[in-house]
């Protein structure tokens, strides 16, 4: 159940971490085909690292609690670093 939840807390700051950047970047026309990249490239990301972690961790409990800390830091770093680019593409963007 912890990694299911992870996994589902991880996809949504992924695809939140994608989606805002190409959003602003490619207008409001694209949105639907955006939404899609998005979801798929929160998919890469998180088996990327699912795999990755699964690769460097010994079975057990403790390996399950630490995929699952490693998913949500890395999903709420990419979220955190999401944020500037989108701030930059925002303020560059011309109305």
């Amino acid at each position: 159940i912890l990694s299911l939840f992870a996994l589902g807390i991880s996809m949504s700051l992924f695809m939140g971490a994608v989606f805002f950047p190409l959003c602003y970047a490619g207008g409001e026309e694209r949105s639907e085909a955006l939404l899609i990249i998005s979801l798929l490239c929160a998919f890469v990301l998180d088996f990327t690292i699912i795999s990755m972690a699964n690769d460097l961790l010994e079975p057990g409990t403790r390996a399950i609690v630490a995929g699952a800390v490693l998913l949500i830091a890395c999903s709420l770093l990419a979220f955190d670093l999401s944020y500037p680019l989108t701030v930059w593409i925002y303020q560059r963007k011309d109305y």
